[in-house]
């Protein structure tokens, strides 16, 4: 029997809600059960784990029992989708970051967790399981990010975290970015290795130290290969992406450098051509990808971050080839951040804008002929750095700052309505004033959210958005610094605030 058609009326009373889950910043580590198509895990920056079996409609927390909130990696076994293991502690690194104490196992889907070791690495960037044997496990660990400490590198157990032993050591100052393992072939792994500190004192301190490389194994981490030359850039390099298709010739390699670029053998790595180059884009030196979005599987943009100009990357041909579009307005944006198109023509960027008096000007650009042309938006918001749309006729829209809009097309005509904020956590990126690093919130206080971030200014948003105010604590001299961080938790002077 066909299902029946719902009427058109029902949908009035249909309203747009939060489903959660509330988070502590970032998520940086994703794993899904190969052969379950509902079943993924996630983990926040300072969120613990989360864990859905109905593809995303409910999730639940599965890791608040631990004393750690920060998670840099998970894994799921492939033959063993029971098994578990996670690295705890962001790698994506930042001047206020908290961090883990180790890699920890669970036996039982995530019901229950044991602590493995590895405790003084801090940092970890990947874990990877054998895709034949869930005993066998590699973690890769950055390590401290204010300075030196013996724990990094790439660590391997074969008894399933009971005992480890590290199989490639760069020193007490280079730690592991990234870490690949060939499931058609196991025997062959890859590592990124980075050289970089995150010093309090330093917002954007330097990232391409001597000694980041790409590294390979053919003996399961036995011995270590340093891939040079053969088409990879020269001189130092900061970090390391890398990743191996089942049958171990294809491997891509993101790598930022002087000649930054995403990087592609079909040789298992013996030789290396760039992707990016290949499509003639020119990259100014400081300048990376920030957002992306894909319209379908052909269309796609890239917004960039670059402190003295805006442009984005376009690509018709499903990333194959890329296009550079300068963002030319009246105000002259730079440095963006949020994207968003509703078709290969209109769509919409935000970014910081130029610097003036006591930070920046928050500014936002519309294009309606693809890029060709652009113009002030700054009444959509300023400091914009998400957008999202869902559906087709009409396309409905929000975007990240202080309020939400429906973006809709009667008459073939783009319009941009502008909504209350109600029932949201939609926060004002200007009111936060920079990368939101946690959120807290206070049962006892419905609607009361203080996000926070690496500058020290917290945020109260109280009513859902009816009342918002800033929150900066006064410090005392030394309050801040490295040597006051706190372990799992923020640096001191910038802890979270609570009612």
């Amino acid at each position: 029997m066909a299902a029946q058609p719902v009427p058109q009326e029902l949908f009035g009373g249909l309203k747009w809600r939060l489903i959660g889950p509330f988070r502590g910043g970032r998520a940086v580590a994703v794993a899904g059960v190969p052969g379950d198509s509902t079943t993924f895990y996630f983990g926040a920056v300072n969120g613990g784990i989360w864990k859905t079996t109905d593809g995303g409609v409910i999730w639940k927390p599965i890791f608040d029992s631990q004393p750690v909130g920060s998670i840099g990696a998970i894994a799921v076994a492939p033959s063993d989708s029971a098994t578990i293991y996670v690295g705890t502690g962001e790698s994506d690194i930042r001047s206020s970051l908290s961090f883990g104490n180790g890699v920890y196992k669970s036996v039982d889907a995530g019901r229950t967790w044991t602590h493995i070791g590895l405790e003084d690495t801090r940092h970890i960037s990947r874990i990877v399981v054998d895709p034949q044997n869930p005993n066998i496990v590699y973690v890769g660990a950055l390590g401290h990010v204010y300075g030196p400490n013996d724990q990094r590198g790439v660590y391997k157990s074969t008894d399933g975290g009971m005992h480890w032993t590290r199989v490639l050591d760069q020193g007490p100052e280079i730690g592991v970015s990234d870490l690949a393992i060939c499931s058609g072939t196991p025997q062959l792994l890859f590592a990124g290795t980075w050289h970089t500190w995150r010093p309090p004192w330093s917002t954007y301190a330097p990232i391409d130290r001597p000694g980041g490389g790409l590294y390979r194994s053919q003996d399961s981490g036995k011995t270590w290969t340093r891939l040079n030359g053969s088409g990879l850039p020269e001189g130092d390099w900061g970090r390391v992406g890398v990743d191996v298709a089942p049958d171990g010739k294809r491997v891509y390699a993101l790598i930022s450098a002087k000649k930054a670029g995403l990087y592609r053998s079909d040789d298992g790595g013996n030789t290396w051509t760039d992707r990016l180059a290949d499509s003639r884009i020119d990259f100014p030196r400081g300048e990376w990808g920030w957002k992306i979005q894909f319209l379908n599987s052909r269309v796609g943009f890239i917004s960039l971050e670059n402190f003295q100009g805006a442009a984005i990357l376009k690509t018709v041909d499903g990333g194959q080839s890329w296009s550079r579009i300068e963002v030319r307005d009246p105000q002259a944006n730079v440095d963006l951040e949020g994207i968003g198109f509703i078709d290969e023509h209109v769509g919409w960027v935000g970014g910081w804008g130029e610097k003036i008096a006591g930070g920046h000007k928050g500014t936002s650009s519309a294009t309606t002929d693809g890029g060709a042309t652009w113009r002030d938006a700054n009444d959509i918001g300023r400091f914009i750095n998400r957008f999202r749309f869902t559906g087709t006729k009409p396309v409905v829209g929000y975007a990240s700052g202080a309020t939400i809009y429906l973006v809709s097309r009667p008459d073939g005509r783009v319009r941009v309505d502008r909504l209350r904020a109600d029932e949201t956590t939609v926060l004002d990126a200007l009111l936060t004033g920079g990368d939101a690093a946690r959120q807290t919130h206070v049962p006892s206080f419905l609607a009361l959210i203080h996000p926070h971030n690496q500058t020290g200014v917290s945020g109260r948003m109280v009513d859902w958005g009816v009342q918002k105010e800033k929150v900066r604590p006064h410090l005392r001299h030394g309050q801040g610094e490295a040597i006051d961080e706190q372990p799992h938790g923020h640096m001191g002077g910038m802890s979270t605030l609570s009612r």
